[in-house]
């Protein structure tokens, strides 16, 4: 219903207008509150490691028509730990709101996708999807403009109050999103998904993907700390931030025909390939134009893996096990991967610094091909068969 498509756009929208602002937080914990890169990294890992430990538990109960339900409870819990932020200033303090934060709100993005895919169908999914990078994307702007008169530590000292505003309008939102249309549905054996995992190019995307997410972590985390040591101006990273989304969205807004062209493992060779790129020339870049002019790689890089993911998610398992397939991704590549990430980039920059940690990012996207290039070879006699995205919820 349109009703159900307005909803779920906003609650993208602003969902991600917080998770730009996340990328702000590592700067204010470490100029601010004066914490080292490794007990940044370590949070952030702690928080993803409660993702991965709750996410298929949520997903599992939210099979059988229950994602909408549990969606508003996890937002609510969520939005009330994060109302502490800006007042806690211990390691301890802010690791326990990530916790909680983490074992909600982290964990019900696969549930909202799930939603989306039941509300607009799959072939139509990544344009509704595309507003929650939109909103990334509109927040990278209005940090960019902010940046013209803040410097880098007044600018990310706002990042706390932000995070909890639009954390607590997300929590308000998800009451709007309808209930789908159909019957109730049982709740699917646990055969389904591990089933699906038998098809060894959906296990393989999963797998390689977590080590691709990895070596996006150090541009979630510390764009803002290379920028300031290659001497950009402070509102470099909310460009560049800018600019990627706008890369990110134009892609989705194809992504069925991109997809109709060339399969998921295809894509994700280009992935690959335009990351090693991307994070080798960031490490050099020595103007603010040249870093923001970069990001266009951001299409390919992770918005080309994105939808390639999700497309063999939908293919290989079970539309009744929906949930658990979203959770699935979410726990191997962007849990899994990004403890990994999380936890490498904080110790790399401590020891070696922020120029050397994106060089050793690209080192191992390159060395990331050769098996993705395997993959594509064994699979290619597939590419025959029908489409890979079907009209159908």
């Amino acid at each position: 219903s349109r009703r159900a498509h307005i909803t779920l756009a906003i609650v993208y929208f602003v969902y991600f207008n917080s998770a730009y602002v996340m990328t702000l937080l590592p700067n204010y914990l470490e100029e601010t509150l004066g914490w080292s890169a490794v007990e940044v990294g370590e949070m952030f890992a702690w928080r993803k490691v409660t993702e991965a430990a709750l996410m298929w538990v949520w997903a599992s109960a939210a099979d059988g028509g229950r994602e909408r339900a549990l969606v508003r409870v996890q937002f609510v819990i969520g939005a009330l730990a994060l109302a502490a932020l800006p007042f806690t200033h211990s390691f301890h303090g802010v690791l326990a709101i990530f916790v909680v934060a983490a074992a909600t709100i982290g964990c019900g993005l696969p549930l909202v996708d799930t939603l989306a895919m039941q509300h607009a169908g799959v072939a139509h999914y990544g344009k509704l999807r595309a507003w929650g990078s939109t909103g990334y994307g509109v927040m990278a702007g209005v940090a960019a403009l902010l940046g013209i008169w803040l410097s880098y530590d007044t600018l990310t000292s706002l990042a706390p109050w932000a995070i909890t505003g639009f954390v607590a309008m997300v929590a308000s939102c998800v009451f709007l999103i309808p209930e789908p249309g159909g019957r109730a549905r049982k709740r699917p054996p646990l055969s389904e998904i591990i089933g699906a995992l038998k098809n060894m190019e959906l296990l393989a995307i999963l797998v390689l993907g977590a080590l691709h997410w990895a070596c996006q972590v150090p541009y979630m985390l510390f764009l803002v700390a290379l920028c300031k040591h290659n001497a950009l101006e402070s509102w470099t990273p909310g460009a560049a931030v800018a600019v990627a989304v706008l890369a990110e969205v134009l892609f989705l807004s194809v992504s069925a025909r991109m997809l109709q062209k060339r399969r998921p493992a295809t894509w994700f060779l280009i992935a690959l390939g335009t990351s090693a790129l991307r994070w080798l020339a960031m490490a050099h870049a020595s103007s603010a134009a040249a870093m923001i002019a970069l990001q266009v790689l951001h299409a390919t890089s992770f918005a080309a893996f994105l939808i390639a993911s999700i497309t063999l998610i939908t293919r290989h398992v079970p539309e009744t096990s929906r949930a658990q397939g979203q959770a699935l991704m979410y726990l191997l590549v962007f849990a899994a991967g990004g403890v990994l990430g999380n936890v490498a980039s904080g110790h790399i920059k401590q020891l070696f610094g922020v120029a050397r940690l994106f060089e050793l990012a690209a080192a191992m996207q390159l060395l990331l091909l050769l098996p993705a290039l395997l993959l594509w070879i064994k699979t290619r006699p597939s590419r025959v068969q029908e489409p890979l995205l079907s009209s159908q919820a």
